[in-house]
């Protein structure tokens, strides 16, 4: 590589220059619209993603304060846009310890995605407690289900359509390094359970199907003496790579060993009953934990002895490819939108379907 293409490579991971975070809170009316907006479309389309406040670079895409974006849509218009950091005990300089050693849940940046559930906003980062924000993107505060959520809570939850159950899970720096929660419907924290990892890995999302939880337990593991460079995880070879299938309700997990590779973000599962049981997930995909573009194809298998001997067998595609990321400041960011019909809409209207997208 010549140092011209080296200066390239180099300038392609610079956010001051590709992603500048936006240096203020604004918000525009009757915002001019290019082409039509359908009146059956009314809603609040989110979006939350890193976003440095000016002068106090975070040395890490991932690690700015969460910045929320807003449009307001209906009647065919686009009715307003604001943006709103999420005012975090981070933001306001909180310590991330207490003076006894204790890891203070609320101190984090709230900067990688926003959902509704429950008649809640949340703005969600994988490191701490989500944030409650009103429809207008306000910060209401950290929230932890009455007391009852311990850990941190990962940014992609997982809606079952049928129950309206919220799955989610917290992975921590000390023990226990991986806790299973779910939400009810109504936004009540009923479970939660400890799964037995060997390690604090960065296990950024996971995947359910109807009856089942699917883990990703791969070798970005913590590192406490890299803690001063912004992201303490390294890659691990010894650690080793596997998947794990537990039904939802237990906390019996069958691991089956994958060749090395990070999974970033879960894109499909599913289970396909044979003599045994097939799984398939596709995701976003990286070999070496610190570059894209690969593609493989990787099986395990796991024997179990009962009566007679029975072979199980896992699939999981990890399909990789470089993601495109989003026009705008920041270089991580997820989005959600809330129907009219939700109860977070201030005006009436017809329904739109609600979903998420993570770019």
């Amino acid at each position: 590589m010549t140092a011209t293409q080296s200066d390239k490579n180099t300038d392609q991971l610079q956010p001051e220059r590709y992603f500048a975070p936006v240096p203020d809170e604004t918000e525009a009316y009757d915002l001019p619209v290019t082409g039509t907006l359908p009146t059956e479309l009314a809603g609040r389309y989110f979006r939350n993603g890193p976003n440095p406040l000016p002068g106090d670079p975070s040395g890490h895409w991932f690690t700015g304060i969460g910045m929320l974006h807003g449009v307001r849509i209906a009647g065919g218009k686009a009715e307003w846009y604001r943006n709103r950091w999420v005012k975090t005990a981070r933001l306001a300089g909180e310590r991330f310890m207490d003076e006894n050693g204790r890891r203070n849940l609320a101190v984090n940046s709230a900067n990688t995605h926003i959902i509704e559930h429950g008649g809640k906003l949340l703005a969600l980062c994988e490191v701490g407690f989500p944030y409650q924000v009103t429809p207008e993107l306000d910060t209401v505060g950290p929230v932890d289900f009455g007391g009852r959520l311990t850990t941190a809570m990962t940014a992609h939850p997982k809606q079952d359509p049928v129950t309206g159950e919220l799955h989610f899970f917290g992975y921590g720096f000390r023990p226990p390094f991986l806790t299973y929660h779910r939400l009810s419907a109504s936004g009540e924290l009923v479970h939660s359970a400890e799964i037995d990892v060997p390690a604090s890995t960065m296990m950024h999302d996971f995947a359910i199907t109807e009856n089942y939880v699917i883990w990703l337990d791969l070798p970005l593991v913590f590192d406490h003496t890299l803690l001063e460079r912004g992201m303490p995880y390294e890659w691990r070879d010894a650690y080793g790579a596997r998947l794990g299938v537990m039904r939802k309700d237990s906390t019996k997990v069958q691991w089956f060993d994958v060749d090395p590779c990070y999974i970033l973000h879960v894109v499909t599962r599913s289970r396909t009953p044979r003599a045994g049981s097939w799984w398939t997930l596709s995701a976003t995909a990286d070999d070496r934990g610190t570059r894209f573009g690969a593609r493989s194809v990787v099986r395990s298998k796991s024997e179990t002895t009962s009566s007679t001997r029975r072979r199980r067998w896992a699939s999981a595609r990890c399909t990789a490819g470089r993601s495109t990321l989003p026009a705008g400041p920041s270089a991580s960011s997820s989005s959600t939108i809330v129907a009219s019909n939700s109860p977070l809409s201030t005006k009436a209207g017809p329904a739109c379907p609600t979903g998420t997208s993570t770019p």
